[in-house]
């Protein structure tokens, strides 16, 4: 397959490859309408031959498809990963396959989409293990989720303390978080997952508001303005996870929300995510601006379920959390709760500080300084 860089636009320009050569403009126009690709089957029609016109082109479409990943919407991205699908089955049926070296300097081209660099991994491996294994040890921090943790399950065989230490502070996953850990603790070394992930376990939580009939969830009731916190209760978490529960920090009642805040002190601009998880219906402000919401109720709850790209200034940080119950009153309905946290774009604790009001005075804490209660020993 001969190498090239891309001349012509796709949708917005889209970045070069070297050296250069053109793609052909039936190709440039397929992938233009693929990214075009809307919600409840806007475009299918007109991605449908985009995507023959991409298929078409053959070896000299893959890396363009690729690149195309780049700012291209989930529904887009399920096109282009079937196009290149569909053109590297193509090629090996003619008995060709993608340059080796074309599809290592996409793989660990960190400015490119995660999806499609694994992509490339992948296309990579088939062709050639040794060299996409050999590659795996430089992906351990990568910013792509999969790749990293690719890297992470090949090195934590025949792992020593020091390797499990330096693969936990990399791990992102919860899996591989808590094998990372139990295989620490094993060794004598006890690590904070909480810590790890960096969530809020700390908070000021208001009094209860009305939610009947769900309404309360678009009311804008003081706390969502510049009204006063004086008052409001120190609540924390002992759960590893973060987890906040508002039917024992504020009501048990139905019908009901309220606010829980922290105050994140950061030492510079910081661009990051807050990331939620909860069985309720959630709204976040962000130094009093909405940033997120989800109007649902009781539709399961993991790990970052909710995520959302906020900023933080340098020094001070209000983050505001809405929490709704409804009036559902069977027994798995009745949980009242969320956990929240603040990390990097991989999921990575942040060099975050909080001010914490507790007993009516100001403390600072790092985030998920609180450990997990102690398990209470079973009566034999």
């Amino acid at each position: 397959m001969r190498r090239f860089v891309l001349l012509l636009a796709v949708g917005a320009a889209l970045p070069a490859l070297a050296p250069a050569a053109e793609i052909p403009p039936a190709v440039a126009d397929g992938l233009k309408a693929i990214k075009a690709v809307g919600a409840e089957g806007a475009g299918n029609e007109a991605a449908a031959a985009g995507w023959k016109a991409v298929v078409g082109g053959g070896g000299s479409a893959l890396l363009p498809a690729l690149v195309a990943f780049d700012g291209a919407s989930p529904r887009a991205v399920n096109w282009l990963r079937s196009a290149v699908n569909a053109i590297v089955e193509a090629e090996a049926k003619a008995g060709r396959t993608p340059s080796k070296d074309d599809l290592k300097a996409f793989a660990v081209d960190t400015k490119r989409n995660p999806a499609a660099r694994r992509l490339a991994f992948e296309l990579l491996q088939k062709q050639d293990v040794t060299a996409a294994t050999a590659l795996l040890t430089g992906f351990t921090d990568d910013p792509s989720p999969d790749l990293r943790r690719d890297a992470i399950a090949a090195r934590l065989k025949g792992a020593d303390k020091p390797a499990l230490q330096t693969l936990f502070a990399a791990a992102r996953d919860r899996d591989q978080v808590e094998e990372i850990a139990k295989k620490l603790k094993n060794l004598g070394v006890e690590v904070n997952t909480t810590k790890h992930f960096g969530f809020i376990t700390e908070w000021n939580v208001s009094g209860e508001f009305d939610n009947k009939e769900e309404k309360g969830f678009a009311v804008a009731y003081p706390p969502e303005g510049n009204a006063d916190r004086t008052g409001w209760k120190y609540a924390q978490s002992w759960d590893a996870y973060g987890s906040l529960d508002m039917n024992a920090a504020v009501t048990d009642k139905k019908d009901v929300l309220a606010y829980a805040v922290a105050t994140l002190m950061a030492e510079q601009e910081t661009k990051c995510q807050v990331r939620l998880a909860s069985k309720n219906a959630l709204k976040v402000f962000v130094n009093g601006k909405e940033v997120y919401f989800r109007d649902e109720y009781h539709h399961g709850r993991k790990l970052d379920q909710h995520t959302a790209d906020i900023t933080l200034k340098a020094g001070p940080n209000e983050l505001l959390v809405k929490v709704c119950q409804n009036d559902k009153a069977q027994p798995w309905m009745k949980e009242f709760e969320f956990a929240c946290r603040v990390c990097d774009f991989t999921g990575g604790k942040l060099p975050l500080k909080q001010q914490v009001m507790k007993d009516g005075k100001p403390t600072t804490v790092e985030l998920g300084e609180l450990a997990p209660a102690p398990k209470k020993e079973e009566k034999k």
